[in-house]
């Protein structure tokens, strides 16, 4: 499982979220309803963390790797979207550590969807062989 560089990419992904959490404020006008009435940022941070993990600990499942990086991809681009967003609309750049935090967080994503890709079609060529 750590053998694989996909590993890594995830592992560090999770590193970011969680040191963004702890570190980044969250933006709360970015959403249209009332964020400090449900804690987005506590939901957000634990589903992604939960998927990870999940996708961590599924290494002989790579297709399914593949649909829960897709996931959190789509989770991340939703998230960087709001947060665009709002920085367009207000003008107030109060947040930008998370916006560091997803795009390198979404690059990460990328690479370890390629990485498990290519474990994919390694694996369908030696099949085709035998």
């Amino acid at each position: 499982m750590i053998q694989r560089i996909q590993t890594l990419f995830w592992l560090i992904n999770l590193l970011l979220l969680l040191l963004g959490y702890y570190f980044f404020p969250w933006p709360d006008s970015a959403f249209p309803f009332d964020a400090t009435a449900v804690p987005v940022k506590e939901i957000f941070v634990g589903g992604v963390a939960v998927i990870q993990l999940i996708t961590l600990l599924g290494y002989k499942k790579r297709l399914l790797q593949l649909r829960f990086t897709l996931v959190l991809q789509g989770l991340y681009a939703l998230v960087f979207g709001l947060f665009a967003y709002h920085w367009w609309q207000s003008q107030q750049y109060d947040s930008l550590g998370w916006g560091g935090v997803l795009a390198v967080s979404m690059l990460l994503l990328v690479l370890a969807y390629r990485a498990v890709q290519r474990d994919e079609r390694l694996v369908r060529s030696v099949d085709r062989i035998r």
